[in-house]
């Protein structure tokens, strides 16, 4: 569509090509990650400059989730951000569609508060029809970016990321290293 646009492409076991969808807007769009749930529906997450047809643009930089069937069609698109920059860097699905997104903003979101580093790390959930349910900050007075997000069968939400300061009351250990014999 313009600049960079995320695709995704699938394969069968062979190497063999099915599908491929290629979308964006006329300003810089990246593919980022892709994830699959237990019906064969996938998943891109992307980020966008610009707006997504049919989407509202949150800010200077949004976050896109994109559904699509089985068969590598587009279901449903979801834009959502702060007015700020979200950097959207990881994608995990439940078996019943559920997505979970990771990254970083300079912004913040609505009912929350921001951190006061340069970037506060995120985690939104949406549900099986991209609707935006709810998000939660990784903050501290520090850059704090959310860099992975894994689901397990016990329904639990892992979030892995780098902070630059002290989190939920943790100690901040500039000497680990020296503990594994750094």
């Amino acid at each position: 569509a313009g600049g960079f646009d995320a695709f995704v492409r699938g394969y069968d076991a062979a190497g063999n090509e099915l599908f491929t969808d290629q979308s964006g807007t006329s300003a810089t769009d990246f593919g980022v990650d892709v994830a699959t749930d237990a019906s064969g529906r996938f998943y891109l997450l992307a980020r966008t400059d610009a707006t997504y047809p049919m989407q509202t643009s949150a800010g200077a930089t949004d976050v896109v989730v994109v559904a699509y069937d089985a068969n590598g069609h587009p279901t449903v698109t979801r834009q959502f951000g702060t007015s700020g920059t979200d950097t959207a860097l990881a994608l995990a699905a439940t078996p019943a569609g559920v997505t979970y997104v990771v990254g970083a903003t300079n912004g913040t979101f609505p009912t929350l508060t921001y951190g006061g580093g340069p970037h506060d790390g995120f985690l939104a959930t949406l549900d099986a029809s991209l609707v935006v349910t709810s998000v939660r900050t990784v903050a501290s007075s520090g850059d704090d970016v959310a860099v992975d997000v894994a689901y397990d069968p016990r329904g639990r939400v892992v979030v892995a990321g780098n902070t630059g300061g002290t989190l939920d009351g943790q100690a901040s250990d500039e000497n680990w290293w020296k503990w594994k014999g750094g």
